[in-house]
Order: structure tokens, then sequence, then C-alpha cells
């Protein structure tokens, strides 16, 4: 409909949606869809890409919130990013309908925004109130815009409690709706009534229901949520801490007694029971998202600042540096930290034996004597650190109370662990119980090489009877593993071609990916191989060693292999670093005094005594310096 010089006679008897008077000559009613595509110009190619630039903090917030999930700070950056796109919609429209009678899009199509009565004119505010009521719609799902298809003059409700009008000058600029427009809205908006009646029908049905269901719910997650075997084995009834499951978790998780799906079952127990979030919460979530390392150091973090004080943070300061292989700082955090949480101490016994600090091992054992559910992982350790520490009567009499109470499978590792170790040293533990135990005779020649340390014991024990079905080329070929294969295929050539086998177990030793137990034994061979000549590149390798257990034993069995070959300096030079870690042993402290023909001085003191420490360093430093002298 054009509206040309159009005044109607008396404007006081008519309806207000009926009186569009304009001082401009010939302006339309605008089209619905002309209306519709600037929307769509304005939205989706002008606003939504400012809107993603703008909300990138917010986006980065709102994940990291979610993450941690911190559900304040998630709510509040929600509200936020909604804020942020109201305001840019309503500004946009007000500054471009206030300055220039229409949007970008609505200039694209010769649309305007003017005053629906004459003589009016719209101020500031005015549109911005006709925006946010355009926005409020838009929450809508836009459903109130259809009122252009049923209101005389095409006016939504913004339009008609800002007494504004859309109007064009194009040719087709339309007239008022139609019968069957004004009926096909009636039609459209009877059935979305019908069925958001159905919807709230069925919800309020599916409420009744349940709340039906309360108890058996209840019963269920408290039956199956949070429910991890060996935590409720471990755990008491009358224990009043919310958080005991998920604490004994990962005190179990440390001495690797459960899994990762373990604490993910604790945690998702108690968000069902609705706990509320402690630091233990956050540090168990960091090791169940391990493997992803942005979102498990956000844990980490989060712990620290939610209470920096407690043994929590201590144990996130730990992972810390364990991660970034900052042995230092690990030995600090183990020594400020809170005791008696049982997932520290278990990560400080883990931390001393890889150290070869087995005096600090055993002292950390010594306080976990009253942690029911660590005694499997503290008789196995205990075990392992006595006879490191150069105690082999007491780590026996250790292991045989540690068989009895240990489960099948773990026994035999333990077994077969310390059959290799003693085999390693004399042949004569061929009769010990640990090797009785791991060598039944109806199995003496069925190897696993799955388990090193089985596999090794075996192989030492057909050694030490003389090679007695002990064929090297034909395991070496029926052996699928890398590492196997080079070990024997050293040993098939060790009597015929040394220098050959020597490179072979020098090459098994310098490997990364071969077992520990495995390439000590390689060095173990290719010292009692090495000529005085090849010891100093020995030496070098002993040096990079990148396990400190492995290179403790190492370095003893090449310092004793020296005083063999009467190479005093280089001899001294090895036992001046062992004795530096405090890792000499026994035997190599009697080897020792025989070297510097100072027995005296040194005596047979365990390497743990700082007296013996230190007269062992003034021994090596006088020796060296009389030899570098002459």
């Amino acid at each position: 409909m054009v509206i040309s010089n159009w005044t109607p006679p008396d404007l006081s008897n008519s309806p207000a949606e009926n009186r569009l008077v304009t001082t401009e000559p010939e302006l339309s009613l605008a089209r619905p869809l002309d209306r519709l595509a600037a929307a769509i110009i304005d939205i989706f190619i002008l606003l939504v890409p400012l809107y993603i630039l703008l909300s990138a903090p917010l986006k980065k917030w709102m994940m990291t919130s979610f993450i941690l999930g911190s559900e304040p700070d998630f709510v509040v950056t929600i509200l936020a990013m909604f804020f942020l796109a109201v305001m840019i919609l309503v500004g946009y429209q007000s500054v471009c309908h206030h300055f220039y009678g229409a949007t970008i899009g609505k200039r694209i199509y010769d649309l305007r925004v003017v005053p629906m009565f004459p003589g009016e004119k719209l101020v500031f505010w005015d549109h911005v109130l006709r925006s946010a009521i355009w926005v409020g719609e838009l929450l809508c799902l836009g459903l109130p815009w259809l009122a252009v298809y049923s209101n005389p003059k095409r006016r939504p409700m913004h339009d008609r409690l800002c007494d504004t009008v859309v109007v064009t000058r194009a040719p087709s600029g339309v007239r008022g709706p139609l019968h069957w427009e004004r009926s096909l809205v009636r039609t459209l908006f009877a059935a979305l009534i019908g069925f958001m009646t159905l919807v709230v029908a069925i919800q309020i049905r599916g409420a009744i229901d349940k709340l039906k269901m309360e108890k058996s719910l209840a019963a269920l997650v408290d039956r199956d949520l949070g429910d991890c075997e060996i935590v409720s084995s471990s755990v008491s009834e009358e224990d009043s801490d919310p958080h005991s499951r998920l604490k004994v978790a990962m005190t179990l998780y440390a001495a690797g007694l459960a899994d990762r799906s373990c604490l993910e079952s604790e945690v998702e127990g108690e968000i069902a029971k609705q706990i509320p979030v402690a630091p233990i919460t956050y540090l168990a979530q960091a090791f169940i998202y391990a493997d992803d390392a942005e979102i498990s150091n956000s844990y980490l973090d989060e712990v620290c600042e939610m209470a920096p004080e407690t043994v929590e943070c201590s144990m996130s300061q730990l992972v810390t540096s364990w991660s970034d292989e900052d042995w230092s700082a690990v030995a600090e955090v183990l020594k400020a930290a809170p005791k008696g949480s049982g997932y520290m101490e278990v990560w400080g016994i883990r931390h001393y034996m890889k150290q070869a600090q087995y005096g600090n091992a055993l002292t950390t054992l010594d306080g976990l004597l009253s942690n029911r559910e660590l005694a499997e992982f503290s008789l196995v350790q205990r075990v392992k650190a006595l006879f490191n520490f150069y105690k082999e009567p007491e780590a026996i009499a250790a292991f045989q109370q540690a068989v009895l109470s240990l489960p099948l499978e773990q026994g035999s590792d333990l077994s077969a662990w310390m059959c290799s170790q003693q085999l390693q040293n004399s042949c004569a533990a061929v009769s010990s119980p640990a090797c009785a135990q791991a060598l039944p005779d109806k199995a003496a020649t069925e190897i696993d090489f799955e388990h090193t340390s089985q596999a090794l014991a075996h192989v030492l024990a057909l050694e030490c009877k003389g090679g007695q079905g002990l064929d090297y080329m034909s395991f070496g070929e029926a052996v699928r593993d890398p590492d196997w294969q080079i070990f024997f295929a050293a040993n098939a050539n060790r009597t015929e071609d040394k220098k050959s086998s020597a490179e072979l177990f020098a090459q098994l030793l310098r490997s990364e990916k071969a077992p520990e137990l495995l390439r000590v034994e390689a060095a173990r061979r290719w010292v009692a191989l090495a000529s005085p000549s090849q010891m100093q590149e020995v030496v070098e390798s002993w040096l990079t060693f990148d396990s400190r257990e492995g290179w403790v034993k190492i370095g003893n069995m090449l310092f004793s292999r020296l005083a063999e070959q009467k190479n005093a300096e280089l001899a001294l030079r090895v036992a001046q670093r062992l004795a530096a870690d405090e890792s000499l042993s026994p035997l190599a402290v009697k080897i020792l005094a025989g070297i510097t023909n100072d027995p005296d001085a040194v005596g047979e003191r365990r390497p743990a005594s700082n007296k013996a420490k230190e007269q062992i360093k003034q021994l090596l430093d006088s020796t060296l310096k009389r030899e570098d002298g002459d």
C-alpha cells in the first residue's frame, strides 16, 4: 500500500493502528521477507563475527571453569557471554536507528524505522527500548515477529510499544495482511499452544513417575556408584570423613593396587552423593586425566589455589616436580609435606627406591605399618629395599614372611626378583628359598620371557647348573623380544668372539627400551668380558646410566672388576663417585681398604653411615692426590 499525502479526516476517531502519518510522500509498509533478510544480514554477517572476536576470552574462562568443575565461575561466564550478546544487539540497533534510521541490513533493502504518528520525534532511549524488546522477542524464538502477518500495519510488539513502523521506498512495499495470512498465524499459534500443553503434560507425568521411584533410585546409587571393590574392603563404615573412600583410592592407586578407573568411580560416586568438592577431588581428577597434560595441570593448580597448606597441595607440587624429573625438588616437597595421608608416603617410597635411597625408603615404610590397605605394597618394597641396602639376611627373613601373606601372583613375582638378584651374586642361591619358589623342578626349562625377573632367574639357574638345557642359539631364535635376542646372541659368542659379545652387551646396556634388570645383567657380563683397555668405555657407559638403582649395582660390579684387574686409578675414581652417593657396598669397602693399604681407615662400615662416608671420602681424596702427584 503506497501512502501518498494521506491524512485521515478525523484522527481522534480512528484506531491507533490505522493512523500512519508521514511527511515523506512515497513510503509503503516493508515486506516481512525483506525485514527477515535484513535481520539475517545484521546478525549473521555483521554481528556474529564481532561477537566471536569479543567473546574469545570469555570462552576460554568458560572452558577452564567447566574442566575444573567450578560451577559458580561457569555460570558467571555464561551470563557474561549472554550479556555481551545482548549489549551488541541492542547497541548496534539503537545507534543505527537513532542516527541513520536503519541498520546496515535495512539500508540494503531500503527499509527505515519511522515514528508512527505525525509530529513525533524518536529519542535515543526510544530506540534502546525498541531494540531491547526486539532481543526479547528473539529469545522467544522470534514467534512474536509473526505479528507482521496479523497486525494491520504489520507492527510486532516492539513497534507497537515504541510507536514505530518499518517502511520502504521500494516498489516492493505491501499492504496490510490479507485474511489468509491472519488465519495462518492464528492456526500456527493454536498448534504451538497445543504442542506446549502436550509437552508440559508429559513432563508432569514423568516427574510424578520419578518421585514414585525415588527410593529405589537412591538405593541404586548407594549400591552402584563409587563402588570400587578394593576400596570398599579397605574403608571402615564408621569413618565420618566424606572423602575417606577417595583418599584410600588415591593411596591404593599410588601403590599400584588400583587403577585410574577406580579413582574415576570414586569421584563419580561423590558427585552422585552431592559431596562438596575438596582439594582431594581435584587431585584425583589430575590423575584421572593424566594423559591430557593441560587438563591435569589445571586440576593440580586448582588444588593449591583452594588449600595451599594441605597435604593435597604438597602432593600437587610433588607430581609437578616428578613430571619435570626435578628430583631435588621432589625431595624438598617430601621433607616438608604433612605426614599421614598414605598416598604421600607411598610416593615418597617410590622416589627413594628410584633414587637408590634405601635407608629413607625403609624409614618411610616403618611409618606405614598401621596402613592395612598397603600391607602387600609394604611387604614387597621392604624386601627389595633391604636386599638393595646390603642387608641380605634381613631381606631373606622379610621375604619368607611376605610370601606367606601375598597373593600367589605377587608372591611369584617377588620370588623371581629375589632369586635373580641372588643368582647374580652367587650360584649358591640356586637352593635358596626364593629360587625354590621361583624355579620348581617341573618347569625348569619353561621360560616365560614376558616376565623379565622370572626369565632371568631361569637362565641364571640353568647356567649355574652347568648350562644343561640351555641352548643360547635356540632360545634366541624362539624368543620374539629383540632385547632377549641380543642377550642370547651375545652369550652364544661369548667364548669364541669376546669382542663381538662385549659389543652386543654394550648395545643392550645402552638400550633405553630394554628392561632394567636385563640391562644390569648385560652390564655384569660386559664387565666380565672387557679387557683392561676397554674398561674406560665401560665406565663412561656406567656414568650415563639413567636408573639410580641400576647405576649403584653396576658401579659396585665395575669397581670389583677394576680392582681385580689391578687398575687402581680407575677403580678409585669409580669408588669416589659411589662413596659421594653413599652407594659403596660392604664388599666394595673391603676391596677399597685393600687397594689403599689403609684398612683401619675404612673397616667394614655400612655405606649409610655418615662417619664412614666422610672417612672414605677423605681416604679417596688423599689417595687420588698422591697418584696425581706421582
